[in-house]
């Protein structure tokens, strides 16, 4: 006969953070690159404020400014080691 405990299982929670723990910088990582990349569809940057892109000349191709062919976009990229995530444009 197994008695019921009002104790929360300690060592399962542990475990379940731990794992969370784990996949913190990935997941961190990727928020950032998508962030990044979020701003290619805005055509602008989101920082404090938001600061759109210079529109392009007139009698150029009608494409946002930076997109001709999406390279630079997907040259987002992150790593991780440890505990510490850098974003890059490769």
């Amino acid at each position: 006969m197994r008695i019921q405990s009002d104790f929360p299982d300690f060592k399962r929670d542990k475990m379940r953070l731990e794992e969370a723990f784990k996949h913190l910088p990935t997941w961190a990582g990727n928020a950032a690159v998508n962030f990044y990349r979020k701003s290619f569809d805005f055509r602008g940057w989101r920082g404090r404020r938001f600061e759109r892109w210079p529109k392009r000349k007139s009698g150029e191709p009608d494409r946002a400014l930076l997109m001709k062919t999406g390279t630079l976009r997907r040259s987002i990229r992150f790593t991780v080691s440890g505990p510490n995530i850098e974003v890059l444009q490769m």
